[in-house]
């Protein structure tokens, strides 16, 4: 039988997996067939001075970007909150509607991202956490050498 709690350790990998899943998708639909997207161009877009398939076409990378890098889970946290952030903008930009709700979801699983940071399954956790601590620790060898060298002792909390 399935052990629900030995599966909840995977649940922020799943949620990063698919929100990058969904953003990587949409931004190569608008980087392809931005044309049917143009209908969801806000008002306010009017006033950016570019042709609106250049707009979507820019929109499409920045999801692309934002999707791959979710999907990899490097800088998790920083990608999350820029996800945040566009989501917020394009539900304001939209108004009410059917797309603004998918929106909203897909807002309140980034937010969790955010707030829950890399998980076991990100480049960051494999990659770019064991190279910090690798430097953190090097820079307190360093210290204490100098230290050693001039006679004090060097703490670093």
């Amino acid at each position: 039988m399935v052990s629900f709690e030995r599966l909840q350790q995977y649940a922020p990998f799943v949620a990063r997996l698919g929100i990058g899943l969904v953003f990587f998708w949409f931004g190569m639909i608008q980087i392809f067939d931005g044309q049917s997207f143009l209908g969801y161009l806000p008002d306010f877009a009017k006033l950016i001075p570019a042709q609106p398939l250049t707009i979507i076409l820019f929109n499409g990378v920045f999801d692309t970007l934002v999707g791959a890098f979710l999907i990899v889970g490097f800088l998790t946290r920083i990608t999350a909150a820029v996800a945040v952030f566009h989501l917020i903008l394009v539900i304001i930009g939209l108004g009410y509607n059917d797309i603004a709700i998918r929106d909203l979801g897909l807002l309140i699983v980034s937010i969790s991202i955010f707030l829950q940071g890399p998980d076991r399954g990100s480049f960051d956790t494999h990659y770019l956490h064991p190279l910090k601590h690798h430097a953190q620790r090097h820079l307190q060898r360093q210290k204490e050498r100098l230290g050693d060298a001039v006679g004090i002792k060097i703490k670093l909390k």
